[in-house]
């Protein structure tokens, strides 16, 4: 799918991903929030993962060995991190 993008595609979505500064906005999700970080993510690295977390309540992170599609590059890993916050946000959700 990544290798089927066209190049004009893709650069144009980076140009309008770097314009955007949606910080004010994270403070309106009032849904459980797990952000997923990879440890060798130049776009998004740890750190932004800290920024994001700081502005949703309740929010949590992890930083898995992977770079940005951490999904595809540490697959187990990630399906792990996912299951449990499902697990977690379902319990918060019945209770």
């Amino acid at each position: 799918m990544i290798a089927a993008t066209p190049v004009e595609g893709y650069a144009g979505c980076c140009e309008v991903l770097a314009a955007s500064d949606l910080k004010p906005r994270l403070a309106d999700i009032s849904c459980p929030a797990q952000v997923i970080c990879g440890v060798h993510d130049p776009s998004t690295p740890p750190a932004r993962g800290e920024e994001i977390v700081a502005g949703i309540a309740g929010a949590n992170m992890i930083v898995l060995d992977a770079a940005h599609i951490s999904a595809v590059e540490a697959p187990e890993a990630f399906a792990d991190v996912l299951a449990q916050f499902v697990s977690n946000a379902a319990s918060i959700t019945t209770s």
